[in-house]
């Protein structure tokens, strides 16, 4: 595909140019938004812990029940609500992934038939979830479980609020999000609370892995995101006392792709999603 200079002569769009121009747009945009903006325009961005899923997190979710039904494995979804900041502080988001939780398990389902996944933000939120059930939080009730959870996949996941990693100088002009939207998200959510290691989940120390409530794992960064440099070191350590656990950097990938790219209609083939597709439905049974 290419388009014409001045002097009529061929040129070459390059290859990532539409993601280019829809990453550039929405960056500036999402800087400037103030949070009651951006729930207002409910759907044209979620994340952050202030802004409502898009119609993609469903898409995505409802394709992977068509591959397992296809394959003839069972996988039934569960989407979560919980309070968008600022109207509802931390730690308000992890008692209601708790209560989540919670309501599986009364209705009889076992560990072991639980995956859990979270992206952005959700990544955060699992992150700390997963950290409560071996080291409960003060604020939030205990959740006992008898044996391990199936598996828990952390998509792109925000596990700190720090913005001066490499990678953020890195692929600032390369990712979606950046560091003035992502302090007035972190601010928002935390109203004055200070941070901690479920809030910030990258500061959990490897030792606190140990013994985590999950049988398996996965991390899934871009290559392109401000927050890949972090996940790595995330992922590093979490990885100490879990062995097992499985990492992609997707080349060519920028934060959440297989969320963000297909909400806004790019369609190119993404490494990230055939391998969230892959590791969800290995862990079925």
């Amino acid at each position: 595909m290419g388009r014409r200079n001045r002097l009529g002569a061929q040129t070459r769009v390059p290859r990532l140019y539409g993601q280019h121009v829809v990453y550039s747009a929405s960056r500036v945009l999402l800087d400037l938004m103030p949070v009651n903006v951006g729930q207002a325009l409910n759907g044209t961005t979620s994340g952050g812990y202030t802004n409502a899923a898009t119609e993609q997190h469903f898409v995505l979710l409802l394709e992977l029940t068509k591959l397992a039904r296809e394959k003839a494995r069972n996988l039934r979804v569960l989407i979560p609500e919980y309070d968008l900041a600022p109207h509802g502080l931390y730690p308000t988001q992890l008692r209601q992934g708790v209560a989540s939780l919670r309501y599986l398990l009364d209705r009889g389902l076992q560990p072991s038939q639980i995956i859990l996944g979270g992206d952005s933000a959700g990544g955060n939120l699992l992150g700390a979830l997963l950290l409560h059930l071996s080291h409960p939080h003060s604020e939030v009730p205990v959740l006992l479980l008898k044996g391990h959870l199936n598996g828990a996949i952390f998509m792109s996941p925000w596990i700190t609020f720090q913005t001066n990693s490499p990678s953020f100088r890195r692929n600032q002009t390369r990712d979606i999000v950046g560091p003035r939207a992502l302090t007035t998200w972190s601010k928002a959510f935390l109203g004055g609370h200070t941070r901690d290691n479920y809030n910030h989940p990258i500061d959990a120390p490897a030792d606190w892995w140990n013994g985590v409530k999950a049988e398996k794992m996965a991390f899934v960064a871009g290559a392109h995101e401000v927050f890949v440099d972090d996940i790595r070191t995330m992922m590093e350590k979490v990885k100490v006392h879990n062995p097992s656990l499985e990492y992609l950097e997707a080349a060519d990938e920028a934060h959440d792709a297989a969320i963000v790219d297909r909400a806004y209609g790019l369609n190119h083939e993404l490494t990230s999603d055939k391998f969230i597709q892959a590791w969800i439905l290995e862990r079925l049974s």
